[in-house]
C-alpha cells in the first residue's frame, strides 16, 4: 500500500508538472502571436528543411528563435502527456480517469496538427482554433491534475466545500463566460483587429461604439495618419464586447471576494481569493495592452494571466461539484 501510494504522488506531481509546463506553452504561444513570429519559419514539421531538434544555431535568429523555441515547448507537452497517459495506464483504477487522460492524449495530437495546419495553409482561422483549444486543453490538463491529486483522493465526498448555497453552477457558467472571453481575444489576435479600438474606456471619444459608414470614414482616415491599419465595424464591436464582458468579470471578483467566507475548505477559498485577484490583474493588462499599443510582454502576459483564470474557474467548478463527479472510486 506505501508503494502504491508513493506511485499516486510520483505520478501526481509529474502531471502537476505536465500542466505547469503546458501554461508555460501558452506563455511562449502568445510570444509568438505578440511578436508577429507566427511565420517566421516557413516550412512544417521540419524547420527550414531540417528535422525540428537538429535545426542549426544560425537559424536561430529574429522571429525563428520565438517560433522554433514554441515548437520544441509543444512537442515536450505532447511527450509528456504521452508519458502520462502510459502511467496512468498501468497505475490508475479509475476508469473515468484513464479515459480523461486518453481524451488529453488526442487533444494534444490535434493541437499540434492545427499548429503545423496553420503553417502550412496560412489560415488564421487555424490560429484562433489552435489558441482556444490550447485554453481547453489545459484546463482538462489541470483537472486531471486535480482528480490525480492525495487533496482529491483523501478529501470527505460527503462534505461539502462551501456553505450558503451550491456555487457548482454559478462557476460551471462563469467557466463558460471567461471562455467566450477568451476566444474573443483570440479572435482579435489571430485576426489583427486587437487596437479596433484605440483610446480608453471611450470608443474613439464615445462611450457607445458608432459603426455608420461615416463614422468608419472618419475612424479609418484617423488610423491611417497613425500609421495603423483600417478596421471594420465588426472589429470595433468585438473589441467592445471583450471589454464589457471584462466589466462584467470584475464585478464577479468583487462578489466572490465579499462572499469568500461562504468558502469552507482552504483550498477552496485560496483558488477564489486567486482568481479574483487576477482578474483584476487582467483588467489592468488588458487597458495596458491598448495603451501601450499592443507591446508584446503586456499583451503575452494578459494572454498567460487569461489562461490561469480560465483554469481556476474550471477548478472551482470541479471542487463545487465534487460529490458528482467521482462517484465509484
Amino acid at each position: 500500500m506505501k508503494w502504491e501510494n508513493n506511485i499516486q504522488k510520483r505520478i501526481y506531481y509529474y502531471a502537476f508538472f505536465t500542466t505547469l509546463w503546458t501554461w508555460f506553452l501558452v506563455w511562449v504561444g502568445g510570444v509568438v502571436t505578440s511578436m508577429g513570429a507566427g511565420l517566421s519559419v516557413p516550412d512544417w514539421p521540419t524547420s527550414y528543411g531540417y528535422h525540428m531538434f537538429l535545426l542549426p544555431w544560425e537559424y536561430w535568429i529574429g522571429g525563428a528563435f520565438f517560433e522554433h523555441t514554441h515548437r520544441l515547448v509543444a512537442t515536450f507537452a505532447g511527450f509528456f502527456m504521452l508519458s502520462l497517459w502510459i502511467l496512468l495506464l498501468i497505475h490508475e483504477s479509475r476508469k473515468w480517469v484513464k479515459q480523461l487522460s486518453l481524451i488529453l492524449l488526442v487533444l494534444v495530437i490535434l493541437q499540434g496538427l492545427l499548429g503545423g495546419s496553420r503553417v502550412t495553409m496560412l489560415k488564421d482561422e487555424l490560429g484562433i482554433f489552435h489558441g482556444c483549444l490550447a485554453q481547453v486543453y489545459l484546463v482538462l490538463l489541470g483537472f486531471l491534475t486535480l482528480v490525480l491529486s492525495p487533496y482529491w483522493r483523501s478529501r470527505d465526498r460527503s462534505k461539502s466545500v462551501t456553505t450558503g448555497g451550491d456555487f457548482g453552477p454559478f462557476f460551471k457558467t462563469l467557466t463558460i463566460v471567461i471562455f467566450f472571453q477568451l476566444a474573443l481575444g483570440a479572435t482579435m489576435r489571430h485576426e489583427h483587429a486587437g487596437l479596433s479600438i484605440t483610446d480608453f474606456p471611450t470608443v474613439y471619444g464615445k462611450v457607445l461604439p458608432d459603426v455608420s459608414p461615416s463614422s468608419m470614414e472618419k475612424i479609418n482616415a484617423q488610423r491611417v495618419d497613425d500609421d495603423l491599419e483600417e478596421t471594420t465595424p465588426t472589429y470595433i464591436m468585438i473589441q467592445f464586447v471583450h471589454r464589457l464582458v471584462a466589466y462584467g468579470l470584475v464585478v464577479v471578483a468583487v462578489y466572490l471576494i465579499f462572499r469568500r467566507h461562504y468558502f469552507t475548505e482552504r483550498l477552496v477559498k485560496w483558488f477564489v481569493l486567486i482568481m479574483a485577484g487576477l482578474i483584476f490583474i487582467q483588467v489592468a493588462l488588458g487597458i495596458a495592452t491598448i495603451l501601450t499599443q499592443k507591446a508584446a510582454d503586456v499583451a503575452t502576459a494578459h494572454v498567460a494571466i487569461g489562461a490561469l483564470i480560465f483554469l481556476l474557474s474550471g477548478l472551482l467548478s470541479a471542487l463545487c461539484s465534487r460529490e458528482n463527479l467521482d462517484q465509484g472510486t
